[in-house]
Formats: structure tokens, sequence, C-alpha cells
């Protein structure tokens, strides 16, 4: 009677037994493991332009490496953009400390449009058969310079109806070189009765900005 018992307390305790594997191991799931690759951020399209604008990327790693990983650092096309560096560096202690690649726009001197380039990384060079031969690329893109074109830089001035006058210089400056001396003629429309004014200003070949008084 006592062992029926026992029986019957056994079958109703069995569903809210702990299962095991085979040799007692645990069902828990293992924990996820890191994700492995190479990060970049911004993670998105880069933009420089032909005026030697710059623009700043962060390179890690997304896992620690079994040994030291060397990624190569260049650019598809060096006649849109260049890099700073060529070769970046990571080890066990600073996979995860983001390291910089400056890139900056290149001024080809043909009115091509927007040029899109790559900046490549890697293959990584690794004894870590995780990281050896892995390799990422940051879509780029180099803004046309349109021929004509300028950048000015002045500062603000107050004037008043009373005929009070104030000076500011400013400077032009073209974004491709000029290939001939030309001049500058800019209109300064002013309320009547006053009459309009003008000012002009010669550039040299090979004259990138000129202070106008």
């Amino acid at each position: 009677m006592i062992s029926k018992f026992r029986i019957l307390i056994f079958w109703l305790l069995v569903p809210f037994l702990p299962l095991s594997g085979c040799g007692g191991g645990s069902n828990t799931a293992p924990p996820a493991s890191p994700l492995v690759g190479i990060n970049v951020s911004p993670n998105t399209t880069i933009t420089t332009n032909e005026y030697s604008q710059t623009a700043t990327v962060s390179i890690s790693l997304g896992s620690i490496p079994a040994a030291d990983v060397t990624i190569p650092v260049s650019s598809s096309d060096t006649t849109e953009g260049t890099v700073d560096k060529t070769s970046l560096v990571f080890t066990k202690t600073d996979w995860s400390t983001p390291q910089t690649i400056t890139i900056t726009g290149v001024n080809d001197t043909i009115a091509d449009g927007d040029q899109s380039y790559l900046i490549l990384l890697g293959p990584a060079i690794s004894a870590s058969s995780t990281y050896n031969s892995m390799e990422k690329s940051i879509p780029t893109v180099n803004l046309d310079v349109v021929d004509g074109s300028f950048v000015v830089s002045a500062s603000s001035v107050n004037t008043s109806e009373s005929g009070t006058t104030a000076t500011s210089p400013f400077v032009l400056a073209p974004l491709r070189l000029p290939m001939s001396r030309f001049r500058l003629k800019a209109p300064i429309p002013q309320k009547a009765p006053s009459t309009r004014a003008a000012c002009s200003l010669p550039l040299q070949t090979g004259a990138r900005t000129r202070p106008l008084p």
C-alpha cells in the first residue's frame, strides 16, 4: 500500500520536475556571443566636396579578437577623395576604442558632377581566423564644384538713412583656381533716391582669395 502511494506521489510531481539533458546538463540557452565585425560610425554615406571639405569616421571592432588585427585603409578613387591613414591596428585591449579616419575631397578640375567612391577597409590581416580577411567599405560622395562658384566671407555692419556709413572687409574665394585674369563686378542695389553703386575685383591666375576693402 505504501509503495502504491509513493508511485502515485511520483507521477503527480513529474510535470514539475526540472528537465536535464544527457550528463546532467542544464537546458538553459547559452548567452549570445558579441557581434563580430568592423564597426563604422556614422553608419551612413559620407560627403566631401572638391573644395577640400573633410569628413571623419570612427572605426572599431565588434568583439575581442584572438590576436592583433591590422585593417588596411584606402580610397577606391584618389582623384575624388583621400584618407589620412593607410592602416589601423586593433588589439585585445583596445578593440572597442574607436580610431578615426579623415577623408578629404579632391578637386579634379573637371565638371563631372557629384562622384561616388568608396573608402575601403581591409582585407584584414590577423592570426585570428574570425577577423582575418574581413573587409568593409564606406560609401562616399564627392560633391562637384561648378566653375564660377565663390565662397563669400564677410561681417555685418550697420548704416542709417541719415548718412551714417560703415565699411566691412570681405573675401571672395573662387572654388576653382582661375585659369586666366578676370574681373568680378558686383552691383550693390540701394534704396531710392540713392544711386546704385558697384564694385569690381581683379583676380590673378592662381589667386585663390583676395580681400575687397
